[in-house]
């Protein structure tokens, strides 16, 4: 069983630390916020791996940081702080889609599909935002 109550230990912690982490740090902390309330939800959580200085791009397929799954949910999911995703970002994750709803597909396969853009605001005039913002795309 998991101990959820270390989910607002984690919480205080990052707002504590917020203006002393890296911008890396900061990313991290994000998506381990992100995979302690899917896991509450009772998804199975994978993380894609830390960058590194030769390893640049390790997102889950070039585009997601978290891959969530249950028995009749699968959530692609990109992680950011403080942005919405762009015009060519959106292109790039709604071609993901695409892709995935290949024509020759089980229809009951993409519908228990989502790609999710989640923003958490941490800055800035949207202090009446602060927190998450998820997007479906």
């Amino acid at each position: 069983a998991t101990d959820y109550s270390r989910d607002n230990t984690v919480l205080n912690r990052i707002q504590e630390r917020w203006n002393m982490m890296s911008n890396r740090s900061k990313g991290m902390a994000i998506e381990r916020l992100a995979q302690l309330e899917l896991e509450k939800e009772g998804y199975l959580v994978q993380r894609a791996p830390p960058s590194y200085r030769w390893n640049k791009q390790t997102d889950l397929f070039g585009l997601f940081d978290i891959i969530a799954l249950t028995s009749n949910h699968y959530r692609f999911i990109q992680v950011k702080t403080n942005c919405l995703p762009t015009d060519d970002q959106r292109k790039k994750l709604q071609s993901f889609l695409n892709f995935i709803k290949h024509p020759h597909a089980k229809e009951h396969i993409y519908q228990q599909l989502s790609v999710e853009w989640w923003c958490y605001w941490k800055r800035g005039k949207r202090k009446n935002k602060h927190g998450w913002e998820k997007i479906n795309i």
